[in-house]
């Protein structure tokens, strides 16, 4: 986060958060793209936003330009390759104008990039061609997985993905702030605290 909020550019070719369960993993994204200031939209919403720049501002009538302005304030969310291809090439459209690098989210690579079979081993290697040293084509890869064990070990291996992070179960602290994130704003009873409830929870994740 740290670089790029400095406007510097991350090294590492990709991020994959993984874990069994639903440890927040999902909830994580969004709180790095808040942290950098931007929203999430999926590849759909990004490709009408630029259509609509490009139409209703004659002075956008640069592409690059128009993309260059959406994804200052935005990340991109994918599930499916073509989505991948597409969001990719804005991104290397971002990175010639501006130098800076396009944040994409996939939420549970795992069903992108199977373990390779005769129906699937097209789509994986153009996946896995997109994702190569994707740092150096202007992208940063964030990925989640709950299935990291069905996933090619080839598909993620360094040069695609250079760290790897387990996302474990919350300890009764990170308890304690997920529940005081979820209630806020919200009329509790005089009484409610959140750090007896966390000692009751042990095992317990922020979906439960």
């Amino acid at each position: 986060v740290n670089p790029l909020k400095n406007g510097e550019n991350v090294t590492d070719c990709g991020f994959l958060l993984y874990s069994a369960t639903e440890c927040g993993k999902s909830f994580l994204l969004r709180s790095l793209a808040k942290s950098l200031d931007k929203d999430i939209i999926d590849n759909n919403t990004l490709e009408k936003l630029v259509e609509k720049a490009l139409s209703a501002d004659n002075t956008a009538n640069d592409k690059e330009d128009a993309i260059a302005k959406i994804l200052e304030k935005n990340a991109i969310q994918v599930t499916g390759v073509q989505e991948l291809v597409s969001a990719t090439d804005f991104a290397k459209e971002n990175y010639k104008k501006t130098g800076k690098q396009t944040l994409i989210f996939i939420d549970e690579i795992g069903s992108m990039l199977p373990e390779v079979n005769a129906a699937s081993s097209n789509l994986v290697t153009q996946a896995e061609q997109l994702i190569e040293d994707s740092a150096y084509k202007g992208f940063i890869l964030v990925a989640t997985t709950r299935r990291k064990d069905e996933i090619s070990p080839a598909s993620i291996r360094p040069g695609r993905f250079d760290r790897q992070v387990y996302v474990n179960v919350p300890d009764v602290k990170g308890r304690e702030e997920i529940m005081k994130v979820h209630s806020r704003n919200k009329p509790l009873a005089s009484d409610v605290n959140f750090k007896n409830v966390a000692r009751l929870t042990a095992g317990f994740t922020g979906a439960d």
